[in-house]
């Protein structure tokens, strides 16, 4: 059963499905449902996972500096990012 797709959205759509049917050997399935299902709603939700191999520091690192605005003045989040300590563990940000 096909969701309602946004009309916004119906293109994008259509096209991976059709790439789910043509190339079913190459492509990840269960990350092509993930990215259809997403692509059902009106207000969809980006998630972005950033990996460290080495430290979860330079994860975090990388992740502040996709999400920072450089023109705006250091976020509260940005800080705590940014303190020494915060590599301990994995962080969500939301």
């Amino acid at each position: 059963m096909r969701p309602n797709i946004p009309p916004q959205n119906r293109e994008l759509h259509n096209a991976l499905s059709a790439l789910g049917g043509a190339a079913a050997t190459w492509v990840n399935t269960s990350r092509l449902q993930l990215a259809l299902s997403g692509l059902g709603v009106t207000n969809g939700v980006t998630r972005v996972a950033v990996l460290g191999l080495g430290s979860q520091g330079s994860a975090q690192r990388l992740a502040r500096r996709l999400i920072a605005d450089p023109l705006a003045a250091e976020a509260k989040w940005e800080a705590a990012l940014s303190m020494k300590g915060a590599g301990a563990g994995a962080v969500l940000l939301k």
